[in-house]
């Protein structure tokens, strides 16, 4: 998947809000598409009146909120796959070794009619575990995917998570938001809840299976019992909290549980920046209004930046530069950690950082396509706390030199992009969000400026980024924000299918306009108006 995919969400409770109620801020990651994502819609029957983004086919509103309740996603990380070598008895993989036994693969058959040509037989082939991948001659299209691995997946597992959103679109109650997801299995989710009442809680739901530390990592034993999931987390154990006292709760798809926790949940979780600067924002002010934290959402400060750019300043003031590479420095000292559209230091950090990683990374673990480099925030780590480290120092090139060879070499990719003359240099070039048609007609695409990073709250990084972003203020004087890239229609020649993206480019939501009877009563018939 792409490494950027995540989401943010918090809320402030109303000890720390202006309304004295809580206020629910989300915004989902995923590729940029036209015709876009989601749409907005609103459902109302005699026992509901719910709003929110829905998908195309989908029953009900996947993510939003009524008068009373709204709820809020992000991508919960974690491991969710294993992947597991077998032991066949043969060439002909009709039987595989478990525990001392032979086990038979199921085989599925399937024929693939293809216009003009003759029919293809396609047999897919099964095992306790999961499906077998690529078990053919045929190599794997995509580079470094599994061939011949049988893969165990909680997406494989039979569930329900259309039951959990429908109920979702009828609860009134944090307590209720709890109740319709038990059974929600994929994929995981950190859920906010928040109600009228006041009540915000944060529920990790899905299907977690309890491995032994580090189970996962590596490809898994398939003759052994040991590497096979017996069980998964109950709800009681999954991770979550309900009102602390600091007054918010957040997720960045950074690893939410501390020491304490008992169980090993996987390895990968997004590199906590977005969390960080999430955290920090809500710590430092103590009431928040609705339109304050609408702003948060336009965030582009960069914490990789400022956890790692002091540290490589001084290695490369150790080095004695040309003028014109103290002059790019000088940007780069100036800077002050925004990725907004007008700044240069943003794309020179950028290029600096990208080639600087590889070039660490590649001195230690030259091949790429059996070695898994380490992400950015064990980079940083080192950069920040160890810069004498074995990994930083491999023994036939210092720190320093490898950071003054980064540095030339991102000068030298941003002069080829767009010429020496530095002020053309803006982050603009760089973050301008592509909107792929789903036809993949680049003709039918569009390109438009936007701020941001996959280090910021505003985490835009080119083909990816926000595609659903909502602001609720629960309360008697209810409101409602959300924007998306795209419009309501999906035909480009309808004046309503690019209609929203110059606002969303800019992160401005729009007013929800959230439609009741003027008594506040149900509604007793619902009028379905269109042609006959």
């Amino acid at each position: 998947p792409n490494p950027s995919n995540g989401s943010n969400n918090w809320s402030v409770f109303g000890t720390k809000s202006a309304t004295g109620l809580p206020i629910v801020s989300n915004d989902i990651h995923l590729d940029y598409t036209l015709p876009a994502l989601w749409y907005q819609t609103q459902l109302i029957t005699p026992d509901q009146n719910v709003y929110g983004a829905s998908l195309a086919g989908a029953p009900g509103v996947i993510v939003g909120f009524s008068k009373q309740m709204t709820w809020a996603v992000t991508n919960a990380s974690g491991d969710f796959m294993d992947w597991y070598e077998l032991k066949f008895r043969d060439e002909k993989h009709n039987e595989y070794l478990f525990d001392q036994k032979w086990r038979v693969v199921e085989e599925h058959e399937h024929i693939i009619k293809i216009r003009g040509e003759q029919p293809k037989k396609l047999i897919l082939k099964n095992t306790h575990f999961g499906p077998i991948i690529f078990d053919d001659q045929e190599p794997p299209s995509v580079r470094n995917f599994p061939h011949g691995l049988a893969l165990q997946w909680t997406g494989l597992k039979a569930s329900n998570e259309l039951k959990s959103i429908l109920k979702l679109n009828r609860v009134k109650t944090t307590t209720d938001c709890q109740l319709a997801l038990i059974g929600y299995s994929s994929p995981a989710q950190n859920f906010i809840c928040a109600d009228s009442s006041g009540k915000v809680q944060m529920l990790q739901y899905g299907e977690f299976p309890l491995r032994f530390k580090g189970q996962g990592r590596m490809i898994g034993d398939g003759s052994d019992s040991n590497y096979l999931w017996h069980e998964s987390l109950k709800p009681e154990e999954y991770a979550g909290e309900t009102n602390p006292t600091r007054g918010f709760v957040f997720s960045a798809n950074q690893q939410p549980m501390n020491s304490n926790y008992p169980y090993y949940l996987g390895s990968y979780y997004e590199s906590p920046f977005r969390a960080q600067r999430i955290e920090q924002l809500l710590r430092e002010k103590k009431i928040w209004t609705p339109i304050e934290l609408a702003e948060m959402q336009k965030d582009t400060f960069n914490k990789l930046a400022e956890k790692v750019l002091p540290n490589l300043i001084s290695e490369l003031g150790k080095v004695k530069l040309p003028e014109y590479e103290n002059k790019i420095l000088n940007i780069l000292q100036t800077w002050d950690y925004q990725n907004n559209t007008d700044s240069i230091g943003a794309s020179i950090f950028t290029a600096f950082w990208e080639h600087l990683a590889s070039n660490i990374w590649n001195e230690v673990f030259p091949d790429a396509i059996n070695y898994l480099h380490p992400n950015d925030f064990t980079t940083s780590e080192l950069i920040a706390k160890d810069l004498k480290s074995k990994w930083l120092n491999p023994k036939h090139l210092s720190f320093e030199a490898i950071v003054d060879r980064s540095f030339k070499e991102a000068i030298a990719e941003l002069e080829k992009n767009y010429g020496n003359k530095i002020d053309a240099w803006l982050w603009q070039n760089e973050s301008k969000a592509i909107l792929a048609h789903l036809s993949k007609l680049p003709v039918f695409s569009t390109a438009i400026q936007s701020s941001g990073s996959r280090y910021s709250i505003l985490a835009n990084s080119g083909r990816h980024g926000p595609v659903w972003k909502m602001l609720v203020s629960l309360g008697p004087d209810f409101k409602a924000w959300a924007i998306y890239p795209g419009g309501q229609s999906g035909d480009l020649r309808s004046p309503h299918a690019k209609e929203f993206l110059e606002d969303w480019s800019k992160s401005q939501l729009r007013p929800v306009q959230f439609l009741e009877r003027a008594d506040g009563k149900s509604f007793k018939n619902i009028l379905f108006v269109g042609e006959k």
